[in-house]
């Protein structure tokens, strides 16, 4: 932790100054980082001058730029957490551009070279020097191999590694410190989020890992009937940090591109991308997680181009099945089955209040229960059902979340080139179809049969693990935690009430003590040794003193 901040402390200081300079002053104020490192006197200044005007939202993503690609990757990915952020700052988030400048084509050829261990010229009939698409890891460039394909190679960025894990350790060292520190860092786990968005950036770090991605979606959609076509794999050009794929010539989905299409064909391309994505999620497991218009090119015969597999998202089966039943708790009025689905994916803090989150949710299916299929807005029910559960705290898995921004990104899609189509209407004969395979007879009985085995494992397990139990009790080895409820009330009250008794004895030994002297004394006709000392006197000097430490002593402890 020490090695981090003294390895990294000019950039700890950019970071810790550029929130500072965009008002974000008070997290540093109640992390306490400031301590560490210092702050410029004039900062204060600074601040209030650049921000007075500016929404969070804009100033978060003015950081994000500011600090350079693992911000803008990180603001990225945090515009899909809708049950974290608020949909002020999603919005101004997901306007996070890579606004960075392309690198030298000697750097290019550099790495090329480096990474496919022979001179540029043995592979490529040339390659263009400027680069057709640039981003904040690499950029694109324009080539033809020795048999004369066009490809599209992506080149990593020099150095972009380093950079990024850099960060990444002052990022990791942040969320420690604002866990301990602070309530809202252990109520959202700041530092596991801090470790998915590492798992997400190191992925899109591996060409490799994108090329499969890409390999895999095209394998799934080869059979099926949608025109949409993905770009062969080149593997003999491709490694970790360079990625070459077969070219594609077309136009960007743009809104520029979208004027010179008829109406009919944009309904068509709508469609195709409404079915083709939610065949992804319900059929595959795995899906295009950043469905947006510079990700697709229009081919001839409109069939589509789909680009740029560095993000994707997978749906497990409990992932599609929790999707499929919260849609289906919406539009049959149902909160058990919304909140069931809930929980089946969220991570619900103890101490939610599981009665009012009940009515929260109650209040969101009255909403859509009697709104026609054709009017639903699947992305605004998505962000309303998010809007409950960050109410609540619940966090969300990054499967579900990355599934919910793929289809909000779709529906943004859909808007642009045919308006009157409904993502909910197409899809719903796809969600029948998944329900109707889901639990048709053989598939039940196959799930049964998947469980009674987990369960005849368990059975079996049991002789084995009670044997196990019993030989360890028998060793000591065994320990046992319990939690009471409200335990340390418990024992005050404990406490308190021996206290009493003890007081109420001590009072009656006292007087036993007493009369058994002055009785004594009475009975006692024969003068003894001790005759003279006044026994009855010091014996109740000494029960006294005693009486009175004890009850000092109750009543210091407040427990009387």
């Amino acid at each position: 932790m020490f090695k981090t901040r003294y390895r990294h402390i000019s950039r700890y200081r950019k970071i810790v100054n550029t929130l500072a300079k965009h008002g974000f002053g008070f997290l540093i104020d109640q992390t306490r980082i400031i301590d560490l490192f210092g702050k410029d006197k004039h900062q204060e200044v600074l601040t209030s001058k650049i921000h007075a005007k500016k929404s969070r939202g804009e100033r978060i993503r003015l950081v994000c730029e500011e600090l350079g690609p693992t911000f803008i990757k990180l603001g990225q990915i945090a515009s899909t957490r809708h049950d974290i952020f608020p949909e002020d700052i999603i919005s101004e988030l997901e306007n996070l551009q890579d606004n960075v400048s392309s690198f030298s084509y000697t750097e290019v050829k550099k790495i090329i070279e480096s990474e496919l261990l022979q001179p540029i010229e043995n592979i490529f009939l040339s390659v263009e020097t400027e680069p057709i698409a640039t981003a904040s890891i690499g950029q694109v460039h324009k080539a033809r191999l020795k048999s004369g394909q066009p490809v599209a190679v992506k080149v990593q960025r020099p150095d972009i590694t380093e950079t990024i894990e850099t960060d990444l350790d002052i990022l990791f060292d942040i969320a420690r410190i604002s866990e301990n520190r602070t309530e809202w860092g252990k109520q959202y786990h700041l530092y596991e989020l801090v470790d998915e968005f590492a798992f997400s950036i190191r992925s899109e770090l591996n060409y490799l890992q994108e090329a499969r991605n890409t390999e895999r979606i095209k394998s799934n959609l080869k059979n099926t009937d949608y025109p949409i076509y993905i770009p062969e794999v080149i593997w003999d050009y491709t490694t970790k940090k360079v990625i070459t794929l077969e070219y594609l010539d077309g136009e960007k989905l743009t809104k520029t591109t979208d004027k010179f299409i008829n109406t009919d064909d944009k309904e068509l391309i709508a469609t195709t991308m409404i079915e083709a994505m939610f065949h992804m999620i319900l059929n595959d497991g795995i899906f295009h997680a950043d469905p947006h218009p510079g990700n697709m090119l229009l081919l001839e015969n409109n069939s589509i181009g789909l680009l740029d597999f560095g993000m994707v998202g997978k749906a497990s089966k409990s992932i599609q099945e929790s999707f499929i039943n919260i849609l289906i708790g919406l539009m049959r009025k149902n909160t058990g089955t919304i909140v069931k689905a809930i929980h089946s994916i969220g991570i619900v803090p103890d101490g939610t209040d599981i009665k009012r989150f009940h009515q929260d949710i109650d209040v969101l299916r009255d909403k859509y229960y009697y709104v026609p299929f054709s009017e639903i807005h699947l992305g605004e029910a998505i962000k309303d059902l998010f809007a409950v559960t960050r109410k609540h705290g619940i966090l969300v898995p990054t499967e579900f979340l990355l599934l919910a921004k793929a289809l909000i990104t779709l529906e943004g899609l859909v808007e642009t080139l045919a308006p009157k189509l409904n993502i909910v209407q197409i899809a719903e004969p796809m969600g029948k179809k998944y329900l109707k395979t889901q639990y048709s007879p053989e598939n039940l009985l196959r799930r049964f049969t998947e469980e009674a085995k987990d369960y005849s494992e368990i059975l079996l397990d049991i002789p084995r693990l009670t044997k196990d139990l019993l030989q360890k009790t028998k060793e000591g080895k065994t320990n046992i935690e319990i939690t009471v409820p409200k335990l340390d009330l418990f024992l005050r009250k404990l406490d308190t009430i021996s206290n009493r008794l003890s007081f109420a004895i001590i009072m009656l030994s006292f007087s036993i003590i007493m009369v058994g002297l002055i009785v004594g004394s009475s009975l006692n006709r024969h003068q003894t040794v001790l005759w003279d000392v006044p026994a009855i006197e010091i014996g109740f000097i000494v029960a006294t003193f005693m009486f009175l430490w004890l009850l000092i002593s109750i009543f210091r402890s407040g427990r009387f």
